[in-house]
């Protein structure tokens, strides 16, 4: 999965996580290099409002991976709840 602000890319917080994953950040400047991006098979993005173009990727690291632990807390509920009944 890679980060990045492309339009072709997908809301974080609209998609499913695939898991194992492995999350891809870019430079804050140039981004995720070409050799690397031509790998990724899913690119997402986080949603903005106002006018920047994107977070600094620290902040970005944080949510991605808040959005990750919440997509394996709700699989492991989801999965939990399915074994009980």
């Amino acid at each position: 999965m890679g980060a990045c602000t492309q339009d072709n890319s997908e809301n974080i917080s609209e998609i499913r996580i695939p898991l194992p994953l492995g999350l891809i950040l870019g430079s804050e400047g140039k981004g995720i290099r070409y050799g690397v991006d031509k790998h990724i098979d899913l690119r997402v993005r986080i949603p903005m409002q106002g006018s920047a173009l994107s977070f600094n990727v620290a902040i970005a690291c944080a949510i991605f991976c808040h959005e990750i632990a919440k997509s394996r807390i709700n699989k492991t509920l989801l999965f939990c709840c399915y074994g009980i009944a």
